[in-house]
């Protein structure tokens, strides 16, 4: 397995960026951090092109699971399941 352990994926148009995905690996564990894209270019596609590639070179890395953080709509298509967390504050 690789041992940089930040990521950062772009996809480019016209020398402008216009998708980054940013994220960190931590054993067999990547832990996205942040995606961004330029919604004018949304018909294109590049967001999912780009999530794609990234999970499949996560994949040869041996990479085990991609924690998308947050709970939000447009993560769901990515995720195979979903975990709920609740807090609980107990005092005397």
């Amino acid at each position: 397995m690789s041992k940089e352990l930040l990521r950062a994926v772009f996809a480019s148009r016209e020398s402008e960026d216009i998708v980054c995905v940013i994220g960190g690996i931590l054993g067999r564990k990547y832990r996205g951090f942040q995606m961004d894209f330029d919604a004018s270019m949304r018909a294109m596609g590049a967001g999912n092109l780009v999530q794609f590639k990234l999970i499949q070179d996560l994949c040869d890395e041996g990479v085990d699971y991609y924690d998308l953080g947050m709970d939000m709509n447009y993560k769901r298509r990515w995720a195979e399941n979903r975990l709920e967390f609740v807090n609980l504050l107990v005092t005397p």
